[in-house]
């Protein structure tokens, strides 16, 4: 195991990755950081093509939690996900947006608020989830699902019904 540490500080730049004994797995993620930081706690396991950027973010991976393939976590300012969360395939988890002023997208601006995922969570493939977002312990998210909103009570959620609504 202590290859596998080594191999992710040299991915690391201008930032920090710690790790305690952690993945059982033979993949590894690509992690790269600029101006933040991650943490991953033991127990983490990855399957292939997961990606984790801090790009003057925080990332913090609890114990236990399992990512699938292709998972994504992108991170301005703090993403904390934890203990035995267990997240299905294409998983995407980003803590800021592009600025948006007068209908003009900037491409060097962001808007960020951080995202937490407790504890014994089910996220399942291809969620997508928005910065802000809080989701409570022993919450499942039913896959497909766009998460924009905090939920603050344990249970099953899945987004239906959507349509394409113009907002301004």
């Amino acid at each position: 195991m202590a290859n596998v540490k080594a191999n992710l500080v040299k991915v690391a730049y201008l930032g920090q990755v710690k790790s305690d004994a952690i993945v059982r797995t033979p993949y590894f993620p690509s992690v790269r950081v600029r101006r933040g930081g991650v943490i991953v706690c033991t127990g983490v396991k990855f399957r292939r093509r997961c990606t984790i950027f801090a790009d003057g973010g925080e990332v913090k991976i609890g114990r236990g939690v399992f990512l699938n393939n292709d998972c994504s976590i992108n991170s301005n300012q703090s993403i904390v996900i934890g203990e035995n969360t267990l997240f299905g395939e294409g998983v995407k988890i980003y803590d800021h947006n592009h600025r948006v002023v007068d209908g003009v997208v900037s491409h060097n601006e962001f808007d960020s608020a951080p995202v937490h995922i407790g504890r014994d969570c089910w996220i399942g493939s291809n969620v997508v989830i928005l910065p802000g977002v809080t989701i409570c312990d022993r919450t499942i998210i039913g896959a497909g699902s766009v998460i924009a909103k905090s939920i603050t009570k344990p249970g099953t959620y899945v987004t239906e019904n959507i349509r394409l609504r113009k907002l301004s």
